[in-house]
């Protein structure tokens, strides 16, 4: 079929249909209530009739209770080489043990965990029988809400995290039969050993004062504002003989303010009214949430609606990450525990980058800007570990931190480079989505240069002439045969070799697009130039280790070696057939072997190296198991299990625990699937499953700063929109056809053909190609 161009203008888009998703029953516990959030507040809404909470978070409310330690061991880095390149791998690792701990250790605390602020209760009294329960939420406008009937009386509660210029939460009940609300509420926190709470109650207002031992404060302030009667009892208020009530609260730390309640007292005086509240909160979520819109009709089995997976891994990042703020951690923001597992902490192995995976493809760039604010602030801190624990200059991140600095190390800490260089991947991949050169200019730049400078001073050749990564690691899978503190150290595993060659790429190519020479240069490709490439068997299977070793786990959950190919780029472009093979056939050999301790964010991964590898159907198998194991029935992601269908690990037995990567991933991932762009190259319907025939997606962001509109049907790209945000030159090619064709600023360019679903976009500089 013929390609058909024209050139539109960039349509509004409408509003999102079908961005609900409710439920008939209250949450049972925390794990199963509904989130809301701006980025500061966070709050699960249970939902419940007569008895509700909202568990309340606020952003930088963590411990600072911990040592960080200073690793003074750079000095025995030499000697470490030497026994290890030897041979002698126990006696390398009992020169570090005796200062840095094996993993999993209690000599000292890794980071300071998050924390929850406490709770809002709400208690009703109802007269009659109650029926007609649901409780939904709203994506686009990021509001939940609870209906049900009582007797002759119908409730509606709504409850959202306003916009972030207001920074309040708002609770609203409203009954259509008048002064028939009754209840009680309070704000109460979990018992504490380590923090000393005050409550108290006055006219209108109900507060919470916490100050953990370590001196940091925190507070919560609630108001209500009603036409019935509200008064101040033990602690609380007691509502009586309402029609309609809203609740206006909000919450401080000592990172705002030393006295946090007059800080949220503060706030809550200058409170807009319930509707002005509403109208700007569902604005500002709807002009993120409607950038993109996916539809893949009534062709989902029962249990995996994949539009509305799609569409809540974008309302999690909306919710949890706006500037200003800190990034999402391994819970985003929503935390009912004192000692959360993994402290709720920010591990770079793999979890804080995977957050953030939608934010450029998916439309949400602006959310991006917590994690590299985040990510400069650690400079510092990572400089002096750089200096004390390996004598080199740069950076160096270990795989934890918090809120406020780097964690502690143990030996996997000691052993993995590649934490940092990862976190550069963050910066690139917004310069390739944007084309902000300032950004490139100011904070990538300087950010992968110092993670060059620690490279330069931390490769060392070996016998062969070669550079070589020592300590390495391949996360966080160990060796065969190696037992303690050494079983996960080797030489240049194969992630580590890729990070490195990424890093130092993009710089070279960061100077070439600002005209920049720095001396630099140089030392830079030479090492690119003596820099080994991954090992490849006689299989023509990439190796996870240069060495001829195995794996402890054959069946790891994590697909380190694989990086290369999905998040990173090199084995996934059109030049790269042999790694694009040599790839394949590892993920088939670790999925040979099982899932091993598998849990839920292992699923998108694997789904995303699927569409790298442009098979769809084994991407979505990917995603149907962890719908079926680790999704629960309000769509939050779990870690583990927790249906007992024998799939992944048991880490925690049946207890709900949400991490909540695998619901900010699968966005990512099916954006893989439906269109790529990597190698400065744009791939429509790239690994289209069978199972969905026909659909539709709007708004999806490409490299080189193009946003995509894709209509398929019977399998085949039936409309394709292509929208120029920057004018650069575009090559698209839908089914067996491609062309290269000039672009104009804020402008659009449609095709309408046929074909089998796979093809490529390039922007270039090859002169332009007429259409037929």
């Amino acid at each position: 079929m013929r390609f058909l161009i024209g050139i539109l203008l960039l349509l509004p888009v409408a509003g999102v249909a079908g961005s609900t998703f409710d439920l008939q029953s209250e949450a049972r516990e925390w794990a199963d209530g509904f989130p809301i959030g701006n980025g500061m507040l966070g709050g699960m809404v249970m939902g419940g009739v007569e008895s509700d909470r909202v568990a309340l978070n606020h952003n930088r409310l963590w411990r600072r209770s911990m040592e960080r330690r200073e690793f003074r061991v750079a000095g025995k880095l030499g000697e470490f080489r030497r026994q290890f390149l030897a041979g002698r791998f126990e006696e390398a690792g009992r020169l570090i043990e005796p200062e840095v701990m094996v993993t999993g250790g209690t000599r000292y605390q890794y980071v300071n965990p998050f924390q929850p602020l406490g709770d809002l209760r709400l208690e009703f009294r109802h007269q009659g029988e109650v029926s007609d329960y649901r409780r939904r939420l709203d994506m686009e406008a990021g509001v939940v809400e609870v209906s049900y009937r009582a007797g002759k009386a119908r409730y509606r509660r709504e409850y959202f995290a306003s916009a972030p210029e207001d920074g309040v939460l708002v609770v609203r009940v409203v009954a259509e039969a008048p002064g028939v609300i009754d209840g009680t509420l309070r704000l109460d926190r979990i018992k504490d050993p380590d923090c000393r709470i005050t409550l108290s109650a006055a006219g209108k207002e109900a507060a919470l004062s916490g100050l953990l031992k370590e001196g940091f404060p925190f507070a919560a302030v609630a108001q209500v504002r009603s036409n019935g009667e509200v008064q101040a009892s033990d602690g609380g208020l007691r509502i009586s003989k309402a029609t309609e009530l809203t609740i206006v609260l909000t919450m401080a730390t000592g990172a705002e303010a030393a006295d946090p309640a007059a800080w949220c007292r503060k706030r809550l005086a200058s409170a807009a009214s319930f509707r002005a509240l509403r109208d700007r909160h569902t604005a500002d979520n709807a002009r993120f949430f409607r950038r993109v819109q996916l539809s893949l009709g009534d062709q989902q089995p029962p249990g995996t609606p994949y539009d509305k997976l799609f569409d809540f891994g974008r309302y999690l990042l909306i919710s949890g990450s706006r500037a200003g703020w800190l990034p999402v951690n391994l819970q985003g923001i929503w935390n009912q525990d004192l000692h959360p597992p993994w402290d709720c902490d920010y591990h770079m192995d793999l979890n804080l980058e995977y957050n953030y995976w939608p934010a450029e493809s998916c439309g949400l760039s602006e959310l991006h800007a917590p994690l590299f604010d985040w990510a400069e602030a650690r400079i510092p801190d990572g400089r002096k570990m750089a200096r004390n624990v390996f004598g080199c200059r740069g950076i160096f991140f270990p795989i934890v931190a918090d809120a406020t600095g780097l964690g502690n190390l143990d030996n996997l800490c000691y052993s993995w480079p590649g934490a940092a260089g990862w976190m550069a991947q963050q910066f690139w991949r917004h310069w390739e989505y944007t084309g902000d050169k300032e950004f490139l200019a100011r904070r990538a730049v300087p950010f992968h240069k110092e993670v060059a400078a620690f490279y330069a001073d931390y490769l060392f050749r070996d016998e062969g002439g070669k550079y070589a990564i020592l300590p390495s690691l391949s996360p966080e899978n160990g060796i065969k045969g190696r037992r303690g503190w050494m079983h996960y150290t080797t030489v240049s595993s194969t992630m580590d070799l890729e990070i490195a060659r990424e890093v130092l790429t993009h710089l070279i190519q960061a100077c070439g697009v600002l005209g920049l020479n720095p001396p630099e240069a140089k030392r830079w490709r030479e090492i690119l130039r003596d820099l080994p490439l991954p090992r490849i068997n006689g299989e023509g299977r990439l190796e996870e280790w240069p060495e001829s070793v195995e794996a402890s786990d054959p069946a790891h959950r994590t697909l380190s070696p694989l990086w290369g190919l999905f998040p990173g780029d090199r084995m996934a472009t059109e030049a790269s057939p042999v790694w694009k093979t040599a790839a394949r056939k590892l993920l088939e050999f670790r999925l040979a072997a099982g899932d091993g301790d598998a849990n839920g964010w292992v699923f998108p991964w694997r789904a995303g190296l699927f569409a790298r590898l442009e098979e769809g159907d084994r991407a979505l198998e990917q995603l149907d198991r962890m719908a079926r194991c680790c999704v629960n029935d309000n769509l939050l992601p779990l870690v583990t299990d927790w249906r007992g269908q024998g799939r992944t690990a048991k880490w925690f037995g049946s207890k709900k625990i949400l991490m909540i990567e695998a619901g900010l991933a699968t966005p990512a991932v099916i954006a893989e699937m439906l269109m790529q762009s990597q190698g400065g190259v744009i791939r429509i319907l790239p690994a289209l499953p069978a199972r969905w025939p026909s659909g539709r997606v709007t708004g999806l962001v490409a490299r080189g700063g193009f946003t995509v509109d894709i209509d398929w049907s019977d399998g085949r790209a039936s409309r394709v929109r292509i929208h120029s945000r920057l004018g650069n030159r575009c090559r698209l090619r839908i089914g067996e056809r491609e062309r290269e064709f000039a672009t104009v600023v804020g402008k659009s360019y449609e095709f309408a053909g046929g074909g089998r679903a796979t093809g490529v976009a390039r922007v270039g500089s090859a002169p332009e190609t007429r259409f037929d």
